[in-house]
């Protein structure tokens, strides 16, 4: 069940669902959340190394290899990222 959270495949052994205890419920849904942020970081961290997703404008725009310049905007990233899919959580409640 675990396993399936953190890959958000959705998958379930527990049949029916609502007939488990609260804890096993609220686990079970804290589970896939960090799983769907999990997911997030991953498209993030791989589709620029295969040379997807907009990394050709990034290196683009930073004029050499100056790792000082990337460390700050994946600390950001990572911090909007956070930031929105706590609010987007917040407001689906």
């Amino acid at each position: 069940e675990s396993m399936s959270g953190f890959t958000t495949t959705g998958a379930t052994v527990l049949v029916p669902i609502e007939g488990n205890p609260y804890s096993i419920l609220f686990w079970r849904n804290f589970i896939q959340w960090l799983g769907g942020m999990g997911i997030i970081v991953l498209v993030v961290a791989i589709l620029p190394a295969l040379g997807a997703g907009g990394m050709q404008l990034f290196k683009s725009e930073v004029p050499g290899p100056e790792p000082d310049r990337l460390k700050p905007k994946i600390k950001e990233t990572a911090k909007l990222l956070w930031a929105v899919y706590i609010l987007f959580s917040v407001l689906q409640v």
